[in-house]
């Protein structure tokens, strides 16, 4: 996996600038038939958006990050219960050229060979970035709400009625029920890569100063923490 930073710099939501306590990850589909992720990463840096989310993924290693992963992102709307996006980390990932929308979420398939191929990687991707979020803010992927896709944030009450992940998944026989499941054995694969070194990146007076980097550090990716000395 490789993090591209591509920060949204032009979209009102980075501007805007508020943070989050990350509880959780929500997944989305583009819904359109776009396999580009920069494309779709390039039409979040706009001023006129009226969402983002923090990254796009497709089928290769990048993924574009757009916002730093504790900035409230505009990506689910809102439902009875409030919105997610107060407390979920965010991602879209691409879809198919093989794929034609016909109305809502309904789609006819061009190419079964080839959408099926573009899916699984795209949901191998999605494996991938979820597991090193979890990691990152200590989240359990299997508890209730963590792990969850926009139709579920829906469910939930906390989010606009959209259909996907699930409107995607569901042909190729793939589930959240099993996202879960994968991302959980990910990270647990990634465990038995032991530490061996640590690197200090600064030393400061000021508290401050010192909390900035670690935000700017978790931003570009990294895993950082303070230890008081």
């Amino acid at each position: 996996m490789n993090i591209i930073q591509q920060t949204a710099t032009k979209n009102p939501c980075y501007q805007a600038g508020r943070r989050i306590t990350p509880k959780g990850i929500m997944i989305h589909s583009i819904g359109v038939p776009q396999p580009d992720p920069k494309v779709i990463a390039n039409n979040f840096n706009q001023g006129n958006a009226d969402s983002c989310v923090h990254a796009v993924i497709g089928t290769g290693e990048e993924v574009y990050q757009l916002l730093p992963w504790d900035y409230r992102a505009w990506h689910c709307g809102s439902g009875p219960k409030g919105s997610g996006n107060g407390t979920y980390i965010s991602f879209e990932m691409t879809e198919p050229s093989t794929i034609r929308y016909t109305n809502g979420a309904n789609w006819v398939d061009l190419d079964p060979e080839a959408t099926r191929r573009f899916v699984l990687q795209t949901y191998g991707r999605a494996v991938e970035l979820a597991a090193y979020l979890c990691k990152l803010y200590g989240l359990d992927p299997e508890a209730k709400g963590v792990l969850i896709s926009h139709a579920e944030g829906h469910q939930m009450g906390i989010a606009s009625n959209h259909a996907d992940v699930e409107h995607i998944w569901d042909r190729e026989g793939l589930s959240m029920a099993q996202f879960r499941k994968d991302v959980a054995a990910a990270m647990r694969a990634g465990e038995d890569e032991k530490i061996r070194y640590i690197v200090q990146a600064g030393a400061f007076a000021s508290e401050e100063n010192a909390r900035r980097l670690v935000e700017q550090l978790k931003a570009a990716g990294f895993s950082a923490y303070i230890r008081e000395v």
